[in-house]
């Protein structure tokens, strides 16, 4: 959103200053905010409860972050590098069926929202719009997300309901992939759908908090998903930008918009494929617990033989999974 305003900034008053253009500026100064940025994150990024250093926080909070991984059923079980990750990264079902999910978030209008607006704004034969309209305007949908990225979070915070907010976020990309689909809309309407079907914003922590409840338990693997997660998606939202939505399509863009429509219905399909794995891994865990509880009462009362009480802790080791909440 700052990004728009920044860009029409330069273009409007830096245009030629030192003999150089305007578009040229654009680039020193994200490269100077990139630069504070990255010198920001290296000095307040807190890293994991197990080993941060983060100076705003105290010994009794750091110790405190660590019993809540715990008390939450996600305390870290492998912590040290291995090259033996891969392996079992490999042998998760959530590395691959996290990574579509993600690949499925990378195919919406959002990532396309501001371009495609400003080429609709700069086509539109029924209005005029003048240079800066075209690059302000569309910031919209960037404080739309903003807004809702907020909202839908807290909500998901306070109530644990996920999929609630997950299935608000995905009606109104529906919703608004819908009426860029049918094109023949009132221009209001138009401007509502260009807000909803960008509004990809919500989903993006929502999913990568998911995914580090799913991986809880080992940090490396954890660490690789999440990685693999987000290079297949970039790399798929390079392809979507190249092939389906070229400038020479504009603005109705009628194959991109009917391929994202696709794609987002298909993610509707997929986060239940999600939702019904975890279900499957939480009953595991509770069923893991309960007889890890009856193995406990019974060596009190003395009533588990000794072979049987290490055959069924073996067994109980095997069977360990992930937890997960609503």
């Amino acid at each position: 959103m700052i990004s728009g305003y920044l860009q029409s900034a330069a273009l409007a008053t830096l245009n030629g200053r030192n003999g150089i253009e305007g578009w040229r500026w654009v680039f020193i100064i994200d490269g100077i905010i990139t630069v504070v940025i990255a010198i920001y994150g290296f000095i307040v990024f807190p890293d994991t409860p197990y080993d941060t250093k983060a100076f705003y926080l105290s010994a009794e909070e750091k110790t405190r972050c660590v019993e809540r991984l715990v008390e939450d059923g996600r305390e870290e079980f492998v912590n040290e590098f291995s090259w033996d990750m891969f392996r079992r990264a490999a042998r998760t079902w959530q590395l691959y069926v996290l990574t579509v999910l993600f690949m499925f978030w990378n195919t919406t209008v959002g990532k396309v929202a501001n371009t495609v607006f400003q080429l609709y704004l700069k086509n539109d034969k029924e209005h005029t719009w003048s240079l800066y309209q075209v690059n302000n305007i569309p910031t919209s949908i960037n404080g739309w997300n903003i807004v809702m990225v907020l909202a839908l979070n807290i909500f998901v915070d306070a109530t644990g309901y996920r999929m609630i907010a997950v299935a608000i976020n995905l009606a109104m990309l529906i919703f608004g992939t819908a009426c860029l689909v049918a094109w023949d809309i009132p221009f209001g309407l138009r401007v509502i759908a260009y807000m909803f079907a960008g509004l990809d914003g919500p989903l993006s922590p929502i999913y990568y908090s998911w995914a580090n409840i799913l991986t809880s338990g080992d940090r490396q693997v954890r660490s690789l998903t999440l990685a693999v997660m987000n290079a297949f998606g970039t790399a798929l939202t390079t392809v979507i930008q190249q092939f389906l939505y070229p400038v020479t399509d504009a603005p109705k863009f009628s194959k991109g918009f009917k391929a994202s429509l696709g794609f987002v219905c298909g993610m509707c399909i997929w986060v239940t494929v999600v939702r019904v794995l975890e279900m499957r891994e939480l009953a595991r865990k509770e069923a893991t617990e309960a007889m890890d509880a009856e193995v406990a009462s019974d060596r009190e009362t003395g009533e588990l033989p000794m072979a049987d009480r290490k055959g069924d802790s073996i067994a109980s080791a095997e069977a360990v999974g992930v937890t997960a909440p609503r």
